[in-house]
């Protein structure tokens, strides 16, 4: 069962695109999946200047949860300074 776990998590991490982010890492918060939370939190290292550039499309599903967009932001000064 663990095992199914991770491999529905890979599987969801790499068709994770950025016009879904928000979506997905405010379902992660919510049902309080940190694995997939965590590779959301990769993901958005990886394509931080794509989200930058778009904010609508993840800020608004996240509106609701601070402490995720305080993560976020966290996140992006470890971008900045690395």
């Amino acid at each position: 069962l663990e095992r199914l776990g991770a491999l529905m998590r890979d599987a969801l991490l790499e068709a994770l695109d950025v016009a879904h982010f928000g979506e997905v890492l405010r379902e992660t918060h919510m049902r309080s999946i940190p694995g997939l939370k965590h590779g959301c939190m990769r993901f958005a290292l990886h394509h931080f200047d794509e989200l930058v550039e778009r904010p609508e499309v993840f800020l608004s599903p996240l509106q609701e949860l601070p402490e995720v967009l305080g993560d976020l932001f966290r996140l992006s000064r470890c971008w900045k300074d690395g």
